[in-house]
């Protein structure tokens, strides 16, 4: 008989649909996956009425995500589904605010059950209460997947061992965007869009208060006052998109919001042809999607207060940082420019690191190992 194991998670993105299949059908184990759903969520869903999931429907469950203030504190089904099933291991979501899965691991670990905790691990801003808590919170994992070597590095300085922490690093739909690549290259692009032929900025992302959108309107602002112009384009929805607009007609700048976009060929277009990704606040998936059509990514430096993502921003070869404390945008996009080497040798870096980490195949190759390394422990006893 095949391995079972459970993995337990809070939505189904569409960009995870690739990894999902593959870990339904690669990996030599009977995969169930239990998920919740929100009504209007920004993120798309997997489509699981397609032809592809069509034999796997007995290992999707559903299970009801209960909310306080927007924030996941418990799902329904899980410590049941935990208790009334025989499970070689269970994949928890690694967020310590979710109250099911604490109970969760602490059921899985009574009856024997290994268990993969998969999030940030710690991000090394934590204060002493606080570090404290996610240490005994990941302390109830036997492995832990995290998504960069920098949180790595922080939980074996706090005495986790090396062995049981394992860098899954993040993907979205890598075969696709692969497909993609250099097929849409124009010279002028965004000439239709701007009527100019100025370096094109580009964010791609929701426009919430917390990705400081309006910092990058401003920067632009400061960089046109001098001899280089600038355009920008923002592919996404959200609620800070009426503030943004008006800041951006206050300040004069040449900004074209192309709204939501699920047409991955068009956003290949899109990226392709932008001469830089901004991100001001944390950098998160906007930068492996810009770097997958091999677009350099700005963003900023306090990698205490990052999202994992920006390891893959390497200084002058796939993108650069600014000062968060001096908000030196607008001088750190003007060295870019003034700095950076080819525009080809700039995409060719990008799609070397997506190529070598930030893929569905290297996550597969991860969780191979970690599930294979869980069994290894257990024939050992």
């Amino acid at each position: 008989m095949k391995p079972k194991i459970a993995y337990f998670t809070n939505i189904a993105p569409h960009y995870r649909e690739k990894l999902w299949l593959a870990l339904a059908n690669d990996l030599g184990v009977e995969f169930h996956f239990y998920f919740g759903y929100k009504p209007g969520q920004s993120i798309k869903s997997i489509d699981f009425t397609s032809e592809q999931w069509k034999d796997l429907k007995d290992q999707i469950h559903l299970i009801e995500n209960i909310e306080v203030n927007n924030v996941l504190i418990y799902q329904s089904k899980v410590i049941r589904e935990i208790l009334f099933n025989k499970w070689d291991a269970i994949i928890l979501l690694g967020h310590a605010r979710i109250f099911t899965v604490w109970i969760a691991a602490v059921v899985a670990r009574l009856k024997g059950i290994p268990v993969i905790l998969w999030g940030h691990g710690l991000y090394g801003s934590e204060r002493f209460l606080k570090r404290n808590f996610l240490k005994s919170f990941l302390s109830l994992a036997k492995i832990v997947l995290v998504y960069g070597e920098f949180a790595k590095k922080l939980m074996i300085e706090q005495n986790f061992k090396e062995n049981n922490i394992k860098v899954i690093y993040n993907s979205i739909n890598y075969d696709e965007s692969k497909k993609y690549r250099d097929k849409y290259l124009s010279k002028n692009y965004f000439q239709p869009y701007f009527d100019n032929t100025f370096k094109t900025l580009i964010f791609i992302g929701r426009m919430t208060k917390i990705k400081k959108l309006h910092l990058l309107i401003e920067s632009i602002s400061k960089l046109n006052s001098h001899k280089e112009k600038y355009n920008l384009i923002i592919i996404g929805e959200g609620e800070d998109r009426p503030r943004l607009e008006l800041v951006s007609k206050k300040l004069g700048i040449n900004t074209y919001f192309y709204g939501e976009c699920y047409s991955e060929k068009k956003i290949a277009e899109l990226l392709s042809n932008a001469d830089l990704c901004v991100s001001p606040g944390n950098v998160g998936l906007t930068g492996i999607h810009a770097m997958s059509y091999g677009t350099p990514v700005c963003t900023h430096n306090d990698f205490t207060n990052q999202m994992p993502e920006f390891e893959a921003v390497i200084p002058w070869e796939t993108g650069c940082f600014y000062d968060k404390k001096s908000l030196n945008i607008a001088e750190i996009i003007q060295k870019w420019f003034e700095k950076s080497p080819d525009r080809q040798i700039v995409r060719e870096n990008c799609y070397k690191i997506i190529d070598a980490k930030y893929n569905q195949d290297y996550q597969l190759k991860v969780l191979k190992d970690a599930i294979n390394s869980i069994e290894k422990k257990d024939k050992r006893g």
